[in-house]
């Protein structure tokens, strides 16, 4: 956004514009061609937040939980997250079940959180498909079951979650539960360190180093082949 821009925007908000008070607690969250400054993003969140926008609801809900511009208080962002959600906002149920699962400002209920992180990731939620991944691998508020657990994983590493990416290299490197398949976690690998995840980058090497230049050459083409199919699938945290 232009400088006349940011004016233009900031006096929409005075005036009561609902989603230019979202989009302006929005620009001062994340510095989005403005100086970030999380009290004034908590400021214009709030407004639209009582005005019921449900995504300044989250954010709002995020900056209580982490303590960005306001005292933390996960009673507060809890709160949020509930009016986000009961709006349709599904990245509130996520949060709202990470705050489940740790028992932030509420009772802690793993099957709870799994429940809200599930209907998160079925609604395409990246990070709650990576976090059904691992509460279906380690049996967190679900039974375990290995097999749904690639499957959050890997719809998590199609929007390029690299902790999905790496838990599938490991997976298949250390063959716990699934068959061991070196060039599978090869791909997984190369996917997270191409993001720039340096642990990812360390096992692959070390996994390298025991393949044969055509394992590590179809390895090479499955990474090529996944990223022409899920160009989402290139790196973010």
């Amino acid at each position: 956004m232009s400088l006349k821009d940011i004016i233009e925007l900031e006096k929409r908000a005075k005036n009561g514009d609902v989603n230019a008070q979202a989009e302006l607690g929005f620009a001062y969250a994340y510095g989005n061609d403005i100086q970030q400054d999380y009290a004034k993003a908590v400021n214009w969140l709030r407004r639209a937040s009582e005005g019921g926008h449900a995504q300044a609801q989250t954010n709002l809900g995020v900056c209580y939980q982490h303590g960005l511009g306001v005292a933390q208080n996960p009673v507060e962002a809890l709160h949020w997250y509930a009016e986000a959600a009961r709006l349709g906002d599904y990245q509130a149920n996520y949060h709202m079940g990470l705050l489940y699962f740790e028992g932030l400002g509420v009772s802690q209920d793993v099957q709870k959180a799994a429940e809200l992180c599930r209907q998160a990731a079925e609604c395409d939620i990246p990070d709650a498909q990576a976090f059904m991944g691992w509460c279906y691998y380690g049996g967190h508020g679900v039974p375990k079951d290995v097999v749904e657990s690639i499957k959050w994983w890997e719809r998590a590493a199609a929007h390029g979650v690299i902790e999905a990416q790496y838990s599938l290299g490991s997976l298949f490197s250390s063959g716990e539960h699934v068959n061991k398949d070196n060039t599978k976690a090869y791909m997984w690998y190369r996917l997270a360190a191409g993001a720039g995840d340096e642990q990812a980058r360390r096992e692959l090497d070390n996994l390298s180093a025991k393949m044969s230049p055509e394992d590590k050459a179809d390895g090479e083409n499955r990474v090529s082949a996944w990223i022409s199919t899920h160009p989402r699938s290139v790196g973010r945290g």
